[in-house]
């Protein structure tokens, strides 16, 4: 039961109300597509769209193995049936480089600047960041490294590796995004 105040000393009748709550996930990830959405210390995930995937753990291979996504809207949502366990990056920033560190094991991506192997160190590899604004698609590449970037290599490979550019018109060789979480703040209804 609900009464409303609208004025001093006067108030509505005496009503019943009911209302459903929607049970909503906690946080999503939304598609990044500039730099200026790019947020010190907050969580992304590097995805394939092309493939519905998203960036795992490393393999003995030293790529990154895919983990299943279901994109909507531009958003992902990781409770979303047949979805994988994708790798959350962690964002830091030094001057106009940056740095991906593993959310889960504290290391950062390392890149090589000879080959397409991406490994986790303790200090990682210094990184510039740039969008493709017409399509959003993002360049993730060694701040001293400006050959190479993270493409999905999809086909009988399907990982992800420091591919060299020249790659990136091959078919096969698919660009990545950069998706941020965003977190719902939970209500309760006492």
């Amino acid at each position: 039961k609900a009464v409303a105040k609208y004025g001093e000393g006067l108030f509505s009748k005496v009503t019943e109300a009911t209302y459903d709550i929607q049970k909503i996930s906690p946080s999503f990830y939304q598609l990044v597509t500039s730099t200026d959405e790019l947020t010190e210390n907050s969580s992304y995930l590097i995805v394939c769209e092309s493939e519905n995937v998203a960036f795992g753990e490393i393999n003995s291979s030293d790529k990154g193995t895919p983990q299943a996504v279901k994109i909507t809207g531009n958003k992902i949502d990781l409770n979303a049936a047949g979805t994988g366990t994708p790798t959350e990056f962690i964002l830091e920033v030094s001057g106009n480089n940056y740095k991906l560190k593993n959310a889960s094991t504290g290391n950062y991506l390392n890149f090589n600047s000879a080959s397409p192997d991406i490994t986790e160190t303790a200090s990682g590899t210094a990184l510039s960041i740039s969008f493709d604004n017409a399509k959003g698609n993002v360049k993730i590449a060694g701040a001293n490294i400006s050959t190479r970037q993270i493409l999905y290599r999809a086909s009988t490979f399907n990982v992800f590796g420091n591919y060299g550019n020249d790659n990136v018109t091959v078919s096969g060789y698919n660009k990545v995004y950069l998706y941020k979480k965003h977190v719902i703040k939970e209500f309760s209804d006492t």
